[in-house]
C-alpha cells in the first residue's frame, strides 16, 4: 500500500486552497499497479473544487524498486 499523506494546496487559475491527498511512497513490489499511472502523470493530481482546474502540487514521490533495492526520489 502507498504511503500518502493530505496536504493543503492552492489553484494556480482560481486561488483557492484546498486539502487534497497525496502519495509520498511506492513500493513497486507491492504496488507494481500503480506504475502506469506514475508514467502517465495521473498520480498526485489535485482537481480544485470550486473551478475544476487539474493542478500538480510541487512533491517528490519515493519509488522504491525491489529487490534490487533501488530507490528514485
Amino acid at each position: 500500500m502507498p504511503g500518502k499523506s493530505s496536504i493543503e494546496t492552492k489553484c494556480a487559475k482560481c486561488e483557492n486552497v484546498f486539502e487534497t491527498e497525496i502519495i509520498e511512497h511506492v513500493d513497486m513490489f507491492e504496488d507494481g499497479d500503480l506504475a502506469k499511472s506514475l508514467k502517465t502523470g495521473k498520480v498526485n493530481r489535485a482537481i480544485c473544487p470550486r473551478c475544476k482546474k487539474v493542478n500538480y502540487p510541487e512533491r517528490g514521490i519515493v519509488i522504491n524498486f525491489e529487490p534490487e533495492s533501488l530507490i528514485v526520489v
